[in-house]
C-alpha cells in the first residue's frame, strides 16, 4: 500500500503531478527490459524464460532487435550445449508455428518480424535428426500448428529414419517424443509384415507409451483393411494380458471376446477402466452392460449406458435401473452420467411402472 504524503516536511512540492506520462512509461519499461535481458545473458534458464515471454518483449523495440541479434550470435552458440539449442530452438519454432496459424489475432505477429525470428532459429537448428524433428510430436507444437501439415511432415519424418536406420531408428525416437500414437498410425500405414511383428504383442504389455504406439499401429492396420484386419491374426502365443490389451484397442464383439477369452473374462473386465470401444447400434450392448455388473464394474456400466443416450440409441430401461441400483455401493461413479441416466428414465416411464421396476431392481440387488 502506498504510504502517506509527508506534511511537515515539504519534500513533495503541492503543485506534484502522480500521472505518469506515456514517455515515461515506455522509459521504464525499455530500462527493466534492457535489466532482465542483461541477466539473461549466459544464464540458460533465465534465457529459455525470457524467451518464453518473447511476445511481451517486443514492445520494447530495442530490446527485442538485441535479443533476436544475440539468439543468432557466436558468443550464445559456443555457450549452449547441444540440448540447450535445442531447446531455445524449439521454443522460437513453436512461437512462429503459433503466431502464423493465427496470424489474424490481434496480437500475432505481423510476418516481417516471424521472418526476423525464423531466421535466429535456423542458427540454432540442431544437426541431431531426432532433436531436429522432436518438437513436431510434442504436444504443444500440434496445438499450435496447422494439423494437415502436421500429419504431411510427421509421415516424412518417420519415413525418413526408417529408411535411414530402419524401424529401431523410428522406435528409438519413439522413447524421445510425446505423440507415440501419431508415431504408431504411421507405421500402421506402411507396408511391412515385419512391422507387426516387431509391435504386436510385445508393445501390448510393456510402457504406457509402448502401449500408445500400438494403439496407433492397430487403429491404422484396421483403418487401412476398412475394419477386417485383426480378426485372423494368430494370438496363439499371447497371453492373457496382451489379448486383453488388444481388444481394448478395437470395437468390442462378443464373438471374439468369447472365442479368444472363453469363461477366462475376468482379468479383461476388471481393468477396463475408460469408455468401451464398440458400435453404438451394435446387437452386443446389452450383453457388455451384463457382464461389466456381472464384474463389479458398475461405473463402467454407468458411462456406457450414458455414451450410449447422448448419441440418442435406444436403452434398456430395466438395465439401467439395475446400473444405477449397483452405483450406490461403488465409490467412484460419474454423478453427471447418473443424473443423467435417472432424467432419461423418468421422461421414459410411468409413475406406476416405475415403481414396479425400482422394486424389481432393489429385490435383484438384494
Amino acid at each position: 500500500m502506498p504510504t502517506y504524503k509527508p506534511e511537515w516536511r515539504k519534500s513533495i512540492p503541492d503543485d506534484w503531478d502522480d500521472h505518469v506520462t506515456t514517455d515515461d512509461y515506455w522509459k521504464q519499461s525499455d530500462a527493466h527490459a534492457q535489466q532482465v535481458f542483461s541477466m539473461a545473458k549466459g544464464n540458460f534458464e533465465r534465457l529459455t524464460e525470457l524467451v518464453e515471454k518473447m511476445e511481451s518483449l517486443a514492445r520494447t523495440q530495442p530490446i527485442f532487435d538485441e535479443l533476436l541479434a544475440y539468439l543468432s550470435s557466436l558468443e550464445l552458440l559456443q555457450f549452449l550445449s547441444d540440448e540447450q539449442k535445442t531447446k531455445v530452438w524449439e521454443q522460437l519454432i513453436t512461437l512462429i508455428s503459433r503466431h502464423r496459424e493465427l496470424s489474424d489475432a490481434d496480437w500475432s505477429f505481423p510476418e516481417e518480424i516471424l521472418i526476423r525470428i525464423e531466421h535466429s532459429a535456423n542458427a540454432l537448428t540442431p544437426q541431431n535428426p531426432t532433436h531436429r524433428y522432436r518438437h513436431l510430436f510434442s504436444k504443444e507444437y500440434y496445438y499450435h500448428s496447422l494439423r494437415d501439415d502436421l500429419k504431411y511432415q510427421q509421415n516424412d519424418v518417420i519415413r525418413e529414419l526408417f529408411a535411414c536406420g530402419g524401424l529401431n531408428r523410428v522406435l528409438q525416437f519413439h522413447q524421445e517424443v510425446q505423440a507415440s500414437y501419431s508415431i504408431g498410425i504411421i507405421l500402421g500405414e506402411m507396408d511391412d509384415g515385419k512391422i507387426e511383428q516387431a509391435i504386436l504383442p510385445n508393445f501390448l504389455t510393456q510402457t504406457n507409451k509402448d502401449r500408445e504406439l500400438a494403439g496407433g499401429f492397430i487403429s491404422a492396420k484396421r483403418v487401412k483393411s476398412e475394419g477386417a484386419w485383426g480378426k485372423a491374426i494368430d494370438i496363439s502365443t499371447w497371453n492373457r494380458e496382451q489379448i486383453g490389451t488388444f481388444l481394448d484397442f478395437i470395437p468390442l464383439k462378443r464373438e471374439l471376446i468369447e472365442e479368444w477369452l472363453g469363461d477366462d473374462q475376468k482379468e479383461f473386465w476388471s481393468r477396463i477402466n475408460h469408455h468401451i470401444n464398440m458400435d453404438a447400434d451394435s446387437p452386443d450392448n446389452e450383453w457388455v452392460i451384463e457382464q461389466l455388473l456381472h464384474y463389479g464394474r458398475a461405473d463402467i456400466a454407468l458411462r456406457h449406458l450414458y455414451f450410449r443416450h447422448i448419441e440418442k440409441c435406444a436403452l434398456n430401461v430395466q438395465q439401467c435401473i439395475l446400473v444405477l441400483n449397483a452405483c450406490i455401493d461403488h465409490k467412484n461413479f460419474d454423478h453427471h452420467s447418473a443424473v443423467s441416466l435417472i432424467e432419461y428414465l423418468q421422461s421414459e416411464i410411468t409413475i406406476p411402472t416405475r415403481t414396479t421396476l425400482w422394486t424389481q431392481a432393489k429385490d435383484a440387488r438384494t
